[in-house]
C-alpha cells in the first residue's frame, strides 16, 4: 500500500533534504520501491546528495495569451478581466502583454468575444527524473528569473501522482 511522507518546513540549511534523502535511501535498501520528490524547485539538490544523474522529463508550462491584432477590436475587455493586471489596454490600442505578471489563468481568452486570443505557452521550469535500484527521484527546477515557484511545485506533484 503506497503512502506519502513529507519532510517540510524550517528555514534553509536545517537538513530537510539530508533527512529526506537518507530516509528514502534506507527504505529503498529494505527492498521497497521509493519515489523521492525534490520539491525545492528554487534549488533542487537531492540528486547531488544521491550521486545521481538526472534526465529531463518535460518542460513545465502555463498558458500565455497570444493576441491576433487582425481580430482584436481593442475593446479592453481582456485587460479589465485579468486578475494579475498582465494586460494593459489604452483606449483604441491593442493590449500590451506583461509576461512576468501572468499567472496563466486564461480568463483573458474566455472574455474575448472576437476570439483574438489564442493559447501560447510560457515555460516556468522543467521536471527531471533519476533512478538507482528501488530509489526513484523526481524533481523540478525553476527557470532562472522566474518567480512562480508554487506553480512549478504544483505541476511536479501532479506528475508524481
Amino acid at each position: 500500500m503506497p503512502f506519502w511522507l513529507a519532510v517540510a518546513g524550517g528555514k534553509g540549511g536545517v537538513g530537510k533534504t539530508t533527512v529526506a534523502v537518507n530516509l528514502a535511501a534506507h527504505v529503498a535498501d529494505t527492498g521497497l520501491r521509493v519515489l523521492l520528490v525534490d520539491a525545492d524547485v528554487d534549488n533542487p539538490n537531492a540528486h547531488v546528495n544521491l550521486g545521481l544523474e538526472v534526465s529531463r522529463l518535460r518542460d513545465i508550462t502555463i498558458f500565455a495569451p497570444i493576441i491576433d491584432p487582425s481580430r482584436c477590436l481593442r475593446c479592453g475587455d481582456c485587460a479589465q478581466a485579468c486578475p494579475e493586471h498582465a494586460l494593459l489596454a489604452a483606449p483604441g490600442k491593442e493590449p500590451i502583454f506583461f509576461e512576468e505578471r501572468c499567472s496563466g489563468c486564461g480568463i483573458c481568452k474566455l472574455v474575448c468575444k472576437e476570439g483574438a486570443i489564442s493559447e501560447g505557452k510560457k515555460v516556468l521550469g522543467h521536471a527531471f527524473y533519476a533512478e538507482s535500484g528501488n530509489l526513484h527521484l523526481m524533481g523540478a527546477e525553476l527557470r532562472p528569473g522566474e518567480a512562480r515557484s508554487p506553480l512549478v511545485v504544483g505541476a511536479l506533484m501532479e506528475l508524481a501522482e
